[in-house]
């Protein structure tokens, strides 16, 4: 019988669908030395090589001895897998494994070795020398700023590093819109893993991580734990997205943390594939919602205060009504920070506020009586109408209005809300709010008509 990997796939059918052969059998170089009775086996790269000599290497050598009696699997030395368990501090153990490459597979012929990437509670050498990114130690889990609205997400983000050892999910996707809070939160997690488990090593940055360590002139894996930001940057590229994927059935396979940052949620980019989405979807995937001005308030009312800021309610609740994410926030402290610093208004931060933001501070900023009173005359109802109990016609439209700019421009409660309209209930509120989005979606002149009252609004003048 003539030996071939053919010859071993069409065995390996009678016991694995093609779905699954597809995946951890044809990437698999075989050299058969039939003189000798070897079958020789070699790793497309490490990552895939610690996942197949974990997951795969029994149920490969069971069915391989079954059809061939009289040849030996042999994995070389040089890039076998070497397991080493360490103890944790709670006395649990858990496995760290490194892959190395044979020489004659290599670009040069000798293979170095380097020492481990190893986190150290001190210093930050878990980072890659390539790796851009720097983790911060102002960014924790106290420090993140939610309410009801990130609520599940902050909880899961804090439940993944408590059970590091053990996930109930991988990977966790944390998606959102840009300056929703997902960098922060990710390193929270980093940070939290740093100090409640200092002795596991982890990987903290950017897609070059997909780059750097699935390359096949990688020495090895060491990484317990990977944080990965804005993955959706791999998204054009089907090498990485690859790359991905092993990376996760990896993680999956050896019960290991794997932790993504996206702007946008796989399934609504269209060049994500249907692989890499399948594997998403296996693990968690949570939306960071956009911070509202409740969360836009809470923070500036914390920076005003660890900066020494000294602005004024007025001046943060103006910020909070204007600025709808937290990096334009930044951008707005720093410019009127530094302003305030070059033109020596020590005692003028008004002066600062207006000239470092090139427009005038109105005198007073959004209140609830301007909001019923632009609302009823644009709609040309009295506020009293507007507020009360009535069901008329020409109140069906205004109010969901008003209750809408009430809570998006004045951080409202839905209790609060209730009361202003009458005592209405919250669930009551709720079903308004519901109702005027949907409708804003569905008919695009009265999007366009709320955007303008919102502006209208935004932009009042005494």
């Amino acid at each position: 019988m003539v030996i071939c990997k053919y010859t071993l796939r069409r065995h390996l059918e009678k016991t694995f669908a093609d779905r699954e052969l597809t995946q951890w059998f044809d990437p698999l170089t075989i050299v058969v030395d039939e003189n000798n009775g070897i079958i020789r086996v070699y790793f497309p790269h490490a990552f895939f090589g610690q996942w197949f000599m974990k997951a795969r290497k029994d149920d490969f050598e069971r069915q391989v001895a079954s059809h061939i009696h009289s040849m030996r699997i042999l994995y070389e030395k040089d890039y076998a897998v070497a397991y080493r368990t360490t103890k944790t501090s709670s006395g649990r153990e858990y496995s760290s494994s490194r892959i190395a490459y044979p020489a004659d597979i290599q670009d040069s012929p000798s293979f170095p070795v380097a020492p481990p990437r190893r986190h150290s509670p001190n210093s930050q050498n878990n980072l890659s020398a390539e790796n851009p990114y720097l983790l911060l130690d102002r960014h924790t889990f106290d420090t993140f700023i939610s309410n009801k609205k990130n609520d599940f997400s902050l909880a899961a983000a804090r439940e993944a590093v408590e059970k590091v050892f053990s996930p109930a999910y991988t990977p966790l996707l944390i998606y959102g819109h840009s300056g929703s809070g997902k960098t922060h939160l990710l390193g929270a997690m980093a940070n939290a893993l740093r100090h409640q488990n200092p002795q596991v090593s982890f990987f903290y940055g950017g897609t070059n991580y997909l780059q750097h360590i699935l390359n096949p002139s990688s020495y090895y894996v060491d990484e317990h734990t990977v944080f990965i930001d804005d993955i959706q940057k791999i998204y054009h590229n089907q090498t990485l997205q690859d790359s991905l994927i092993t990376l996760i059935d990896i993680f999956h396979s050896l019960q290991r943390l794997l932790v993504l940052c996206s702007d946008i949620h796989p399934a609504n980019h269209p060049k994500v594939a249907p692989k890499l989405l399948s594997r998403l979807s296996g693990g968690l995937i949570i939306e960071l919602k956009k911070p509202d001005i409740d969360i836009r308030m809470q923070y500036l009312q914390q920076k005003n205060t660890g900066l020494s800021l000294g602005l004024k309610q007025k001046h943060m609740l103006y910020l909070a009504q204007n600025y709808q994410d937290i990096r334009s926030i930044n951008g707005a402290l720093a410019k009127i920070s530094v302003y305030h610093s070059l033109h020596h208004n020590k005692n003028n931060m008004e002066l600062s506020f207006e000239r470092s933001l090139e427009e005038p501070l109105p005198h007073h900023v959004l209140s609830l009586d301007d909001i019923l009173e632009i609302v009823s005359k644009q709609f040309s109802v009295s506020t009293e109408c507007l507020t009360g109990k009535t069901r008329d016609k020409s109140v069906s439209l205004a109010r969901p209005v008003a209750m809408l700019f009430c809570r998006e421009l004045l951080g409202l409660s839905l209790v609060q809300i209730g009361k202003i309209f009458s005592g209405r209930d919250h669930s009551s509120i709720l079903y308004s709010l519901n109702k005027i989005k949907i409708f804003q979606k569905n008919d695009k002149d009265t999007h366009t008509k709320i955007n303008a009252l919102k502006q209208m609004c935004l932009t009042r003048r005494e």
